[in-house]
């Protein structure tokens, strides 16, 4: 007996005495308040594992004056976990802080807390205050409960630089914690930012939320900060959770790939959305005739997904806007791959035609990557088969691609190597609905939509809808001289240049609403189904070189 009780001391020793330990750096900004002659100190239920002689010892932990500045801060070693504290200007109870509310742990006590997973330093907020001097308080907040199992929860967005990380969108650097014992289901994370507007997305798992329709923006959760703020989100929800689980029902997704097979672009297809994390992986089967569906149970409410075609192991998402289906009971949703919206069929698709692709970088104005400009697209599985361009005179690149089957297609200019896992190197902030569409991750496609089997050239700035000035090849130049009245009301002349061209007129989904081809001279745009708004008309001539621009129907 004697021998087990030691062998049984030996473990609960070995268990606590190699316990890992953290680094952790409390820190208090003093310079609003006059320091009481007994000192600054901190005191929680940490202090026990920290050396003191219990937790909640108001005199024990003392923080020290941090050089010349108003900053006081003590370092302690402490096991992984979360904690509760405050500070004191003092060393008794009387002198503790008053903690505003927006920086309380959950339960009413009014305290702060943190969680401790790697070596820290807390940030030095103000004493009794919420942040550090010249920054307000970002508390993010979500509620879990609404999922059946799920992993870590971070969240990501183009606050994390101000907030003190490397990057923006990194879904990795902002893990967020339970730290409320009576909310085990909710996870958040106290930020610190100047003032500003924000976007941003929670994770879970790896795994990104969808925003709905109703709270996003871009795709994304927008925040002002303006002071102090706390939002508090459930997951993939506006606002909160609601009491019970969401009902399930049978969606059934079906989607019309006949376009795709005629081009030999795929060999499976699988859908991702809401319905499962964004992760992919559930699988449409050929129902014959170019339509392939799947049968999947699918919580109530808003769902977003979009489809994903595989070829030789390589992922091609649908460039469009993430498809959205409200949800209530058993229903069958239909669509065409890689065109905007819900219902119908696809369009038979032309003959196989030339494309030709050129981008100006130096109206742009930015700096050109040594790595060169690259040409990517659904086509290309976006950056999987990159394609990269050739360099011309003028800080001109251009690329043919040969045979282009699809009848449609999204695409977008890089300037040096594309990166799946960072897009900062694409363009987006200068493409607006006037020649792009949003592509459900808070950037922008190019959409073109073929309409024959015609040789076409592409005129375009790097990161803007204007369309360059065509002097590679004067004989190509093809240009709208005239479109008048605009905006227009019932009808608009176009005042063609010599020769022969097709006119395209676009809304801003990419949808072809009217075509004309064949024509010359002086052309007339009728509204007959136009609605008020903006469109994009395209003027191609018989030598494929193309011009747009913009004309609103009032």
């Amino acid at each position: 007996m004697r021998k087990h009780y030691f062998l049984f001391l030996f473990a609960l020793v070995s268990t606590f005495g190699f316990a890992q330990l953290r680094t952790v750096t409390f820190q208090v900004d003093m310079g609003s308040t006059t320091i009481n002659m007994t000192g600054v100190h901190v005191a929680g239920d940490f202090q026990d594992t920290a050396g003191a002689t219990g937790n909640w010892k108001p005199d024990e932990t003392t923080l020290a004056q941090v050089g010349a500045t108003t900053v006081y801060s003590v370092t302690v070693s402490i096991p992984d976990g979360t904690y509760q504290y405050k500070m004191l200007n003092g060393d008794n109870w009387p002198d503790e802080e008053t903690i505003p509310s927006e920086s309380q742990v959950g339960g009413g006590n009014g305290n702060r807390f943190i969680t401790i997973y790697k070596d820290t330093t807390l940030a030095a907020v103000e004493f009794s205050g919420n942040a550090p001097a010249g920054k307000d308080l970002m508390r993010l907040v979500t509620d879990m409960s609404q999922k059946v199992t799920f992993g870590t929860v971070t969240v990501a967005g183009d606050f994390q630089m101000a907030a003190g990380f490397p990057g923006n969108w990194d879904a990795n650097a902002t893990e967020m914690f339970n730290a409320d014992p009576n909310r085990p289901m909710v996870y958040e994370r106290l930020l610190y930012v100047v003032a500003d507007t924000f976007a941003y997305k929670l994770i879970e798992g790896g795994n990104w939320e969808s925003v709905p329709s109703a709270c996003e923006s871009g795709g994304n959760r927008p925040m002002i900060v303006n002071g102090d703020i706390v939002e508090e989100n459930c997951f993939a929800m506006c606002g909160p959770c609601p009491a019970a689980p969401l009902p399930q029902y049978t969606m059934t997704l079906m989607v019309d790939m006949q376009n795709h097979l005629a081009c030999n672009m795929m060999d499976s297809l699988d859908v991702a959305g809401s319905l499962n994390g964004w992760a992919g992986g559930d699988l449409l089967t050929d129902m014959g005739n170019g339509i392939w569906g799947t049968t999947m149970m699918v919580d109530s409410g808003e769902v977003q997904f979009k489809f994903r075609s595989h070829l030789g192991g390589n992922v091609s998402w649908e460039g469009v806007p993430n498809r959205v289906a409200v949800h209530s009971s058993a229903d069958t949703v239909q669509a065409c791959f890689n065109v905007d919206g819900l219902g119908g069929y696809c369009n038979p698709i032309p003959a196989k035609a030339d494309l030709t692709f050129r981008v100006d970088m130096a109206t742009w104005g930015g700096s050109i990557d040594t790595a060169g400009v690259y040409l990517i697209g659904d086509f290309t599985a976006w950056q999987t088969n990159a394609i990269q361009m050739t360099a011309l005179p003028g800080g001109i690149y251009e690329t043919t691609v040969t045979d282009f089957c699809p009848g449609s297609m999204y695409f977008k200019f890089v300037n040096g190597t594309p990166d799946a896992s960072n897009s900062a190197n694409e363009e987006n902030a200068g493409l607006d609905s006037t020649c792009a569409v949003d592509n459900g991750v808070g950037g922008m496609n190019r959409f073109f939509e073929r309409q024959n089997a015609n040789a076409t050239t592409f005129n375009l700035i790097f990161d803007s809808c204007a369309g360059m000035n065509i002097s590679i090849d004067e004989e190509e130049k093809t240009d709208i001289v005239k479109m008048y009245p605009n905006p227009m009301t019932n009808s608009a002349w176009i005042e063609l240049t010599e020769g022969n061209f097709d006119v395209t007129v676009l809304d801003l989904s990419g949808r072809t609403i009217k075509n004309m081809s064949n024509v010359s001279g002086k052309v007339e745009i009728t509204r007959d189904n136009l609605t008020s708004g903006l469109y994009i008309v395209t003027v191609t001539n018989d030598k494929g070189a193309a011009s747009s621009a913009k004309l609103i129907v009032e």
